[in-house]
């Protein structure tokens, strides 16, 4: 009875496999594995999908189709597809799916970063998008704020002695006040509670948002009556991060003075009501709600995925010393033990530009993004892409494609300059770790202009040594929104 029962399954199966690839081969859809009833191709991603996603791309080629439970989606692994899909398509895959978590962390669409594309998204990305330029341009300047901070880290690099001790809290404290700072004009103490809470929340969302909740692959699973460990854990961080930008908001709105802009929130309120003033569409897209997500926004996405690449950025030094050492080489001709670097000599230190690019290209922010979605009905490389389709572009695969880059997996930094020792645009490489298009990122400018001068003025005043009798971190990574190296511990010592 086992046996023919087996026997039974299995002909099903195989029969909807074969109706599946002939309706694929017949509506042009991209190629990919099989799909099975109900869970689609989850047995293909397994608990690790990044690298079983890179895998499939191997196969399948630059683009394939998969199923996440019933819902398709098409992942990208190469970039010339991808600046297709995100440039010349620019508006065909703008939306973003709808998934619960998503939801949870946005309050149902209302952050910039999960939200679909909309008219009131357009307009919450305008206002975003002028309070950021606003506030740059404004009374202290960015660096100024940025380089404040960085001499808070290196007080706290001090009190360590030159004794092996884990980076993460120094490097989170200094990049989360730069959003403090830029965001509502103050700051946090090393011992402040409130900033153990914040960092504690924003850790939680790095690692419940992304390709592993049941729930946003089988929606149904949000009525049962009782949530997996993961959302449970999302919604408590939501609670901590809403109750302290509620308090901060009402701080800013209450003492609000026009012509004095204290930070990003501020501008934010500037511009809103110089917006209603002008619009009145405004009032009826728009609400105070959205302003408290892209305060959400700036303040997660501007912490979480910065502490990643800075981290990585120490671990790799750390790892191929001989790179350091060039760095440090650089920094002594150019700039000299006088004066800390600046953004104005940003041109003048390639080396350095193109070290931190290969941080970037290496172990990118976001490997697999954010999901997109397809408003239309359109196509790509040639196949048909129905509207509602997911659209995963995989920046690992795209960073790590043997066809663009030499042993992809070394950390090189020479590989993003020229013969004569300059820049290469890289614009012209496999390369994409802000994404781009109507989704690229908010903060990319700001991004930028953080990563250089950390990086430059950390590497001016310390040397970064593996621990003796030590072997040398690990490069593995721990995945979840985005990829953050294990805890590691090195030795920051001072230069002079």
């Amino acid at each position: 009875m086992f046996i023919e029962g087996f026997v039974l399954v299995c002909a099903i199966l195989f029969l909807y496999c074969m109706i599946q690839s002939y309706v694929n081969n017949a509506m042009n859809y991209p190629p990919g594995p099989s799909a099975l009833p109900i869970v689609g191709n989850l047995y293909n991603l397994g608990t690790a999908p990044l690298a079983n996603l890179t895998t499939l791309g191997q196969k399948y080629g630059s683009i394939f189709q998969i199923f996440l439970g019933s819902q398709r989606a098409v992942v990208v692994s190469d970039i010339t597809t991808a600046r297709v899909a995100l440039l010349k398509n620019v508006n065909d895959f703008a939306g973003r799916p709808s998934v619960h978590s998503g939801n949870i962390y946005s309050h149902n669409g209302h952050a910039i970063s999960f939200g679909n594309f909309s008219p009131a998204w357009k307009m919450q990305r305008k206002i975003a998008h002028g309070a950021l330029k606003f506030y740059s341009a404004g009374i202290e300047k960015l660096e100024t704020v940025i380089t404040r901070e960085i001499e808070e880290v290196f007080q706290q690099f001090d009190l360590s002695k030159g004794e092996p001790h884990d980076p993460h809290h120094c490097i989170s404290l200094g990049v989360i006040n730069v959003i403090c700072s830029l965001t509502f004009g103050s700051r946090y103490s090393a011992n402040d509670p409130e900033f153990r809470t914040v960092l504690g929340f924003n850790n939680t969302f790095a690692e419940t948002l992304g390709l592993g909740n049941l729930v946003d692959i089988f929606p149904a699973l949000k009525y049962v009556p009782f949530d997996s460990e993961n959302i449970r854990r999302l919604k408590k961080a939501v609670k901590q991060r809403d109750r302290i930008l509620v308090k901060k908001y009402k701080e800013q709105l209450d003492t609000y003075e026009p012509g004095k802009i204290r930070g990003f929130t501020d501008a934010l309120i500037k511009v809103m009501k110089d917006t209603e003033q002008d619009d009145s569409e405004i009032k009826s897209l728009i609400s105070e709600d959205h302003v408290l997500m892209s305060m959400a926004d700036m303040f997660a996405a501007g912490s979480e995925s910065l502490t990643s690449s800075l981290l990585w950025a120490l671990l790799l030094l750390n790892n191929y010393p001989e790179i350091q050492r060039k760095v440090h080489r650089e920094l002594d001709e150019v700039i000299g033990p006088k004066r800390l670097p600046s953004l104005l000599d940003k041109k003048q230190l390639p080396y350095l530009e193109a070290t931190i690019d290969e941080v970037l290209r290496l172990r990118p922010p976001a490997p697999l993004g954010v999901p997109h979605k397809a408003l239309v009905d359109t196509t790509l490389n040639g196949y048909n892409i129905p509207k509602g389709t997911t659209l995963i572009v995989n920046l690992w695969a795209i960073h790590h494609d043997p066809k663009h880059w030499e042993n992809p997996s070394q950390f090189d930094p020479e590989r993003f300059l020229d013969k004569n020792g300059n820049m290469v645009n890289p614009a012209s490489l496999s390369y994409l770790p802000f994404s781009a298009g109507r989704r690229v990122c908010l903060g990319e400018t700001l991004a930028k202009a953080e990563l250089f001068l950390f990086i430059a003025q950390i590497l001016h005043q310390f040397k970064i040594e593996n621990p003796p009798d030590c072997p040398y971190p690990s490069l593995e990574g721990d995945s979840g929104m985005g990829l953050k190296p294990k805890p590691y511990k090195v030795c920051m010592k001072r230069r002079c």
